[in-house]
């Protein structure tokens, strides 16, 4: 999808394909936005925690537009089909690793999402479908954000991963600073070997009956992305989801904070 030259992308419908255009200019000069990771936050109020806003994260690939400055963030359907109509605040930032990243917001303001007339096109058949989505037995709002990557190594299933700079799938670690931004959901299946496909929600519902979370608290991670609700002390903290039963979470990653 190409949206570099979109003019309008302020206002879009629900439950349609967003596609954010991004461009980065530092002294004048287009900024080389190779290896940066993007995030596209938009909430109903500024003061909005991020774990209950919409946001994603996408990390650019080196190329020849990466290289002019621009880039890309695609907002798939599934995600924008949980927006309730009506006026929101956004902003793009860029980050590059490092210790403390450097971080700069590229573009802010207001965006408008506007009630779509076909309800049947690939969403679940929900009336009012929104954030912040409902408790696991309701239908409405149960979409969920999943894709599969390729892991760098042995890889078990419900651990906090991360994407590293080969492109391979790994474990997220708190102590890795340079790691932060590169956190992108929860593994829900696991690979033996390296090379094998794993499959990651990187939003929306998740749920194991091993476990049993305290409902309402957050959720971190440990070295080798171990999940825990117990909130860490040194590197950075990153709250990965949240839980709304023992043994149901959501996963929204948050902004890290460093320690």
């Amino acid at each position: 999808m190409t949206c570099a030259t979109a003019t309008d992308w302020q206002t879009q419908y629900r439950g349609d394909t967003w596609c954010v255009p991004v461009a980065s200019f530092k002294d004048g000069s287009p900024e080389d936005l190779s290896g940066a990771e993007l995030t596209f936050t938009l909430k109903a109020l500024i003061s909005d925690p991020d774990p209950g806003a919409l946001q994603r994260r996408v990390v650019v690939p080196a190329g020849p537009a990466a290289a002019n400055g621009v880039a890309e963030i695609v907002v798939p359907s599934s995600l924008s089909a949980l927006v309730a109509p009506g006026a929101y605040f956004f902003d793009v930032q860029r980050v590059f690793p490092g210790t403390p990243p450097n971080v700069r917001t590229l573009d802010a303001g207001e965006f408008r999402v506007l009630a779509d007339v076909t309800r049947n096109a690939g969403d679940d058949g929900c009336e009012d479908c929104g954030p912040p989505a409902p408790p696991p037995s309701g239908a409405c709002g149960a979409s969920v954000i999943r894709n599969s990557y390729l892991s760098s190594a042995p890889i078990s299933a419900l651990r906090a991963v991360r994407v590293l700079p080969n492109g391979l799938l790994g474990y997220a670690d708190p102590l890795d600073l340079t790691s932060a931004g590169t956190v992108i959901g929860i593994s829900s299946s696991a690979a033996a070997s390296p090379g094998e496909p794993v499959s990651v929600v990187e939003f929306g519902p998740l749920s194991d009956d091993i476990w049993n979370w305290t409902p309402g608290l957050p959720l971190f991670f440990t070295a080798n992305g171990v999940l825990t609700q117990s909130v860490p002390t040194t590197g950075y903290l990153l709250q990965v989801a949240s839980a709304e039963t023992p043994n149901f979470i959501r996963v929204a990653i948050a902004q890290p904070i460093y320690l």
